[in-house]
């Protein structure tokens, strides 16, 4: 079998695509503990695996440990998060954030800055959500819908930004 081959910036132990949508998945399957939802989950991560195989930028080890990683951390946070008080919570958020900024000082490339800075702003997000926000997805349709165009423009505006303010590699 043919593969193809990319040129990537760089290659990495444990595989970041596998572990990434490993942890989006099962985060998802554990919240909603469906058995069809698991299966569809098992799926998707492992198409994303072997995608990352069949482009030739990881071998097999990475994608499965990636892979594991991502379970072992979607199941773990889901134990350590899902009966916790909010007080507790935010403990958590805030220990998540520190570990985050500490890491940044040890951090050698630009991919780990990334999943830094990621890790930060959703322990940040959480955080601000949970005081500020509160948005109940029991809610209207309605209220779904303007808090969703509220995100895209604000992410919008943030490239917008971005690209007038800070120049470019």
């Amino acid at each position: 079998m043919d593969t193809v081959h990319l040129k990537e910036g760089s290659y990495s132990f444990p595989s970041g695509h596998s572990q990434t949508s490993s942890v989006m998945m099962f985060s998802i399957a554990s919240y909603y503990n469906k058995k069809k939802l698991w299966i569809f989950s098992s799926v998707l991560v492992l198409l994303v695996m072997i995608s990352r195989l069949y482009l030739g930028v990881h071998w097999p080890l990475d994608v499965l440990v990636g892979g594991l990683l991502g379970l072992i951390s979607a199941i773990f946070f889901y134990k350590l998060l899902i009966n916790k008080k909010d007080d507790m919570r935010v403990k958590i958020y805030l220990i998540v954030a520190c570990v985050c900024l500490i890491a940044l000082f040890f951090a050698d490339k630009s991919d780990t800055y990334k999943s830094i800075g990621a890790s930060f702003g959703f322990a940040l997000g959480a955080l601000f959500e949970r005081k500020y926000v509160n948005f109940d997805p029991k809610e209207g349709t309605l209220l779904k819908i303007i808090c969703y165009h509220c995100s895209i423009i604000i992410m919008e505006a943030w490239d917008l930004f971005k690209q007038n303010n800070v120049p470019s590699d």
